[in-house]
């Protein structure tokens, strides 16, 4: 009770600040709070980052956010605004059945590029990229080192009674006919690689040989086919192989120089050791950068098999 009271202190943003704020959406909100500092729209002995965080942060989604319940459709109609359908951003796809949900869309990058340039496209993919937790595929293009973003897809996937399946509207009810049907309309658009580099994701290869009628040629990505190759090398417990010697005289008919005496016996322990690993590995990457349609020589070509012959 011998202390002194201490004096009150408002500590709400002042309205001239939030209206600041909101006329100054494009700026960092960490450059928004200095600038409201230096112009003494704000105490900062009294205001806190959070408090502008948070306003910053109501009225930049009030910009995207047009629909709370549905964030595909808010998404939908946000890239369908004018100034982004001017921009380029065309939405290529929408679907939302019992059985999936996706929103497919073009970047202005590709009014940029010829089509006839586009000869090889990468294709990947990430989890859990917003609350709801969709899968988000991306198709890019090389340009001279640099990734150009060329599409986007987002993808949820659902279980449904199988009574469900009988309506029209439950034509595409599995991610790999969504896969599909976006690489469709991304060939209508005019996008038709020669090479298409992805993981091993077999539905992902699937999509592709379907949906570019089998003329482009598929190229596994060396990262995910190195770290499929270490890991099995590296496994301990002992797994029955399915290399029997039917596949093996299949194999040599192929490519002669495959010995179809061998076949994997039933062993203990680790595979291959680690100096074994690192030559195996050596190996998949000398296999990976050798093409052949580049020359030897001048005017020279290796045949294929010679190709594989020369690769092992």
């Amino acid at each position: 009770m011998t202390h002194e009271y201490p004096a009150h202190r408002e500590n709400k943003l002042p309205e001239r600040a939030i209206a600041w704020i909101s006329r100054n959406l494009k700026l960092r909100k960490v450059e928004v709070y200095k600038r409201l500092c230096d112009e003494q729209l704000i105490d900062s002995r009294v205001h806190t980052y959070r408090q502008v965080y948070y306003w910053a942060s109501k009225f930049s989604a009030q910009q995207y956010l047009t629909d709370v319940s549905n964030q595909l459709l808010s998404s939908l109609n946000f890239l369908k605004q004018g100034e982004l359908v001017d921009e380029g951003y065309k939405v290529v796809l929408y679907l939302e059945n019992d059985f999936v949900r996706a929103l497919g869309f073009l970047t202005p990058f590709n009014s940029h590029i010829q089509k006839n340039d586009i000869n090889e496209i990468v294709i990947d993919s990430t989890f859990k990229t917003n609350q709801e937790k969709f899968e988000l595929f991306v198709v890019l293009k090389n340009c001279g080192g640099h990734c150009v973003l060329l599409a986007y897809l987002y993808v949820d996937t659902f279980t449904a009674p199988e009574d469900h399946l009988q309506d029209p509207r439950n034509r595409i009810n599995s991610q790999v006919k969504v896969l599909k049907e976006f690489f469709l309309l991304l060939r209508s658009e005019g996008i038709l690689p020669t090479f298409v580099l992805v993981d091993k994701d077999a539905g992902q290869i699937i999509a592709i040989q379907e949906a570019w009628s089998w003329m482009a040629n598929i190229q596994l990505c060396l990262w995910h086919v190195e770290q499929a190759v270490d890991r099995k090398l590296k496994e301990k417990k002992y797994k029955s192989s399915q290399y029997t010697a039917r596949k093996a005289n299949e194999a040599q008919e192929q490519l002669d120089f495959i010995d179809a005496s061998w076949i994997p016996e039933r062993n203990e322990g680790v595979i291959c050791s680690e100096e074994n690993i690192r030559e195996v590995l050596n190996m998949v990457k000398r296999h990976a950068i050798l093409h052949p349609l580049i020359p030897i020589n001048k005017e020279t070509f290796l045949p294929q098999w010679k190709f594989i012959t020369k690769v092992l």
